[in-house]
């Protein structure tokens, strides 16, 4: 970690003294993801996807002429999968800390 040049105070014979200091300590960001968020987003994304492609399957190969019990599965895996996938790229962009993720902005 490089250091800070500063001025050193009250010396008496007019020179300039300058001391090396260390760099304070910046808040540093936590590196693991928060465990029961992730969790949450992990099971949200799976089970959205596993949601949709019974809905589908449902849907396209009900023999007794119930579509809509495909479809409301369906729906229900979209509005599992949107937050599910949303969480979960949040949770990875932070991790790999790219530029414009934290884990504070996570929901």
């Amino acid at each position: 970690m490089p250091a800070l040049l500063r001025k050193k105070t009250g010396s008496s014979n007019g020179d300039d003294d300058f001391v090396f200091t260390k760099r304070p300590k910046m808040n540093t960001r936590p590196r693991l993801p928060p465990p029961k968020t992730t969790l949450a987003a992990i099971l949200f994304l799976i089970g959205g996807m596993t949601c949709m492609c019974l809905g589908v399957h449902f849907y396209l190969t009900d023999r007794r002429n119930v579509e809509d019990r495909g479809l409301a599965i369906f729906l229900l895996g979209v509005i599992m999968f949107l937050p599910g996938s949303y969480s979960s790229f949040m949770i990875f962009a932070s991790f790999r800390e790219w530029p414009g993720y934290d884990y504070s902005q996570i929901p």
